[in-house]
């Protein structure tokens, strides 16, 4: 058995991949991620689920075309295989992004530690685990 001695942290972060058809439009994207969790505007907690979709929208890392997202090292979110598939279906724009449990935000906390996988004709939302 192992122990560890000094500092552990039970922070937990988890990355994104948005594959988008046609042009980015900010409003656009935030209804659909909005749409794929699939919370009732009456709900009380579709506010968290509001910002967390402005978070995956708004504060991604880079936004990507087919040659980028094939020159880097995204097999943790999605393998060639799925993005030659996506790239097949006519997916040309990629967004990848991360969030963290460490933030106060409460709505970044929900979107490092929920399941988020969702597709239709213009979006593919991939979400690897956190850990």
């Amino acid at each position: 058995m192992k122990i560890r001695n000094g500092f552990v942290s039970n922070s937990s972060s988890s990355s994104f991949m948005i594959a988008i058809k046609g042009e980015f439009n900010r409003d656009k994207v935030q209804k659909i991620i909005l749409d794929a969790f699939k919370v009732p505007k009456k709900s009380s907690l579709y506010y968290i689920v509001e910002q967390a979709s402005k978070i995956m929208v708004d504060n991604y890392d880079e936004m990507l075309g087919i040659k980028e997202v094939f020159d880097e090292d995204y097999y943790y979110i999605a393998s060639d295989e799925e993005l030659k598939e996506m790239v097949k279906k006519g997916f040309t724009k990629f967004i990848v992004g991360s969030a963290s449990d460490e933030g106060s935000e409460i709505a970044e906390q929900l979107l490092c530690d929920l399941d988020i996988d969702y597709e239709d004709e213009n979006i593919i939302i991939k979400k690897e685990g956190g850990y």
